[in-house]
C-alpha cells in the first residue's frame, strides 16, 4: 500500500512540474463537487438480479488550472454505496414472500485527474474532456444476512455474505461544460463512467429448502458505474510564470537605437516612464505598415493599457475587452519595441492582454503581462524587400 502511495505521488508530482513549465498562466481553485451514478456491472448467475443499487460521492480538492487549458487536480472523495441483490426465483415460486440481501458502506478515497479544455462562446464557456484515478480505502469489510421461513409446512432457510476488498482503483473517464461566473469562479457539470480495475465485492448465496439446497450462486463485481457529476471552482489566487529576461542588445548604429520616452528621467535605457521592460517574444514581419489587434483572452475584468511603440504612445488609457481592438502601426527599419504598460492590474494580477501583429504573409499571436514595476515588450524586427 505504502508503495502505490508514494507511486501515484511520484506521478502526480511529475505532471504537475511539466505543466508548471508550460504555459504563461497558473489559476488555483479550491474544488468541491457532488456525484451520483448506478452500476453497471451484473453479478452474475441465473437466480440473483440487483436491484435498488446506488452509487454517491462527494469531493474536494486543490486544482492547477494553465492557460485555461489543461488543469490537475489531486484530493479526497467520500463515497457511499448500497446494493440490494434478490432472488427472483424464489419470488416467483412463493408469490409475497422475497429474499433479498441488503448492504450500504461509506468508505474514503484519494484522486488524480488531468482534464484538457476547449473554449467555445469567446472564452467564457468550455468543453472539458477529463481522466481520473482514484484508489479506494475501504479496509477489509464483510456483511453476511441469515433468514429463515416457514411456508407451507417447509423449513426455508437463506444465506448470503459479502466481502468487500481491502482496496480498489478506478479509471474514471468524464466529459462535459464548464462556465466562468462573474467573480472568476467556475461552474461544471460531466457525465462520467467508473471502471474499477479489479473486484471490488465477492459473495455468496444459497436457499435450502428442508436442509436441500434450491440454489447456490457467487456473485462479484468490480465496482463499476455510470454517473454524473457536479462541481464548484472557486477561485483561490492566480500566479503568472515569469519568462527569463534577455539582454537587450545596443545597435552600433546611432541611427538603429530605439529612444524610449521616460518622463521619469530616469538614466536607465531599459525602462519605460520609470518600469523596466521585459521583452518576452520576438517576432520578424515583412511589412512596414502592420495591422495589431489587442483584447482581454480571459476574464474581461477592468485591464487598462497603454501601448507604446519606439517611444511613441500608439494606444492610451483602454480598457481591454473581449472584442479586438484594431489599428496600424507603422514600423521603423530594424528593432522595434512594443510595450505594454500597465494603467491598473484589473481585478485578476497581473495585467495581461493578447496581441496579434499582423503583416502581409502570417499573423504572429503573443501574451503580455505587465505590473506597475515591469512592462511586458514584444520586439518586432523589420527589414524591408529592397534592401
Amino acid at each position: 500500500m505504502k508503495k502505490r502511495l508514494y507511486l501515484n505521488f511520484l506521478c502526480c508530482s511529475i505532471i504537475f512540474l511539466t505543466l508548471h513549465h508550460s504555459f504563461a498562466q497558473t489559476r488555483f481553485f479550491l474544488t468541491g463537487s457532488l456525484g451520483g451514478g448506478f452500476p453497471t456491472t451484473s453479478f452474475g448467475g441465473d437466480a440473483l438480479k440487483k436491484s435498488k443499487a446506488f452509487h454517491g460521492n462527494g469531493s474536494l480538492g486543490l486544482q492547477v488550472r494553465k492557460n485555461d487549458f489543461i488543469s490537475l487536480e489531486v484530493g479526497l472523495m467520500q463515497q457511499y454505496q448500497t446494493l440490494t441483490i434478490e432472488d427472483k426465483s424464489f419470488a416467483s415460486h412463493y408469490a409475497g414472500f422475497e429474499a433479498t440481501m441488503r448492504n450500504q458502506n461509506f468508505f474514503l478515497s484519494y484522486f488524480a485527474a488531468l482534464d484538457l479544455s476547449l473554449p467555445i462562446r469567446s472564452g467564457h464557456s468550455y468543453i472539458y474532456s477529463r481522466l481520473s484515478y482514484s484508489q479506494n480505502l475501504v479496509g477489509p469489510n464483510s456483511l453476511s444476512e441469515n433468514r429463515s421461513y416457514l411456508l407451507d409446512g417447509n423449513d426455508l432457510e437463506m444465506t448470503a455474505s459479502v466481502d468487500y476488498a481491502e482496496s480498489n482503483g478506478y479509471f474514471i473517464p468524464e466529459i462535459g461544460y464548464k462556465q466562468y461566473l462573474k467573480n472568476g469562479n467556475m461552474f461544471s457539470f460531466g457525465l462520467n463512467f467508473n471502471m474499477g480495475n479489479q473486484n471490488f465485492m465477492q459473495g455468496s448465496y444459497e436457499l435450502k429448502e428442508n436442509e436441500q439446497i434450491l440454489t447456490s450462486e457467487e456473485f462479484g463485481s468490480k465496482g463499476s458505474f455510470v454517473g454524473l457529476s457536479i462541481k464548484y471552482h472557486m477561485n483561490l489566487f492566480y500566479l503568472p510564470k515569469r519568462e527569463r529576461q534577455p539582454k537587450v542588445k545596443k545597435k552600433k548604429e546611432p541611427k538603429e537605437e530605439i529612444v524610449v520616452a521616460d518622463t521619469t528621467s530616469s538614466n536607465n535605457d531599459n525602462t519605460v516612464e520609470g518600469r523596466e521592460m521585459d521583452v518576452t517574444h520576438k517576432i520578424k514581419v515583412h511589412s512596414r505598415k502592420v495591422k495589431v489587434k489587442v483584447w482581454d483572452h480571459q476574464m474581461v475584468d477592468g485591464d487598462r493599457i497603454s501601448l507604446n511603440l519606439n517611444g511613441k504612445w500608439v494606444l492610451e488609457d483602454y480598457t481591454l475587452e473581449k472584442n479586438q481592438y484594431v489599428f496600424e502601426i507603422e514600423l521603423q527599419e530594424g528593432t522595434n519595441l512594443l510595450i505594454l504598460h500597465a494603467l491598473n492590474l484589473g481585478k485578476y494580477h497581473p495585467n495581461t492582454a493578447a496581441i496579434i501583429v499582423e503583416d502581409d504573409k502570417k499573423e504572429h499571436q503573443v501574451i503580455l503581462e505587465s505590473d506597475l514595476q515591469t512592462s511586458g515588450t514584444l520586439e518586432i524586427k523589420f527589414k524591408s524587400h529592397d534592401k
